[in-house]
């Protein structure tokens, strides 16, 4: 349990997608199926960091299969595509804009970011 952090997890969140991180995470909670509240809470903390930034937690059950954990993640970023668009709401609001990706073949799902925020009128960037 996180009991001394500054910052809370919904402005690490946001941080993160304002700077276009994309977060693969790995569980070290060794007993997924019975663990306490605070690892169900942690895991579910990973879960929801990873798909909102685009990226994917892995919660091995043994340490054995913490390499695989990592194989995957090297393959995933070996496989990236990167796509762009221009929005047509173009103000320069600082507000969160959801994305969706839709792929005709459907035998495949898209992994990207729930959203980015689009910058305020001069403002400075915080990359």
């Amino acid at each position: 349990d996180d009991n001394s952090s500054r910052v809370s997890l919904t402005e690490t969140l946001e941080a993160a997608q304002r700077n276009d991180v994309t977060i693969y995470a790995i569980s070290t909670n060794s007993t997924a199926y019975f663990g306490s509240k605070e690892q169900e809470r942690g895991d579910k903390t990973l879960k929801k960091f990873s798909e909102e930034t685009g990226g994917k937690a892995f919660f091995p059950l043994k340490l054995q299969d913490l390499a695989g954990s990592f194989l995957d993640i090297h393959d995933e970023l070996r496989s990236q595509y990167q796509i762009g668009y221009r929005p047509s709401n173009a103000r320069m609001d600082g507000t969160f804009r959801r994305i969706r990706i839709d792929l005709a073949d459907k035998r495949f799902k898209p992994r990207a970011r729930t959203g980015y925020y689009m910058p305020k009128a001069g403002a400075t960037s915080q990359k």
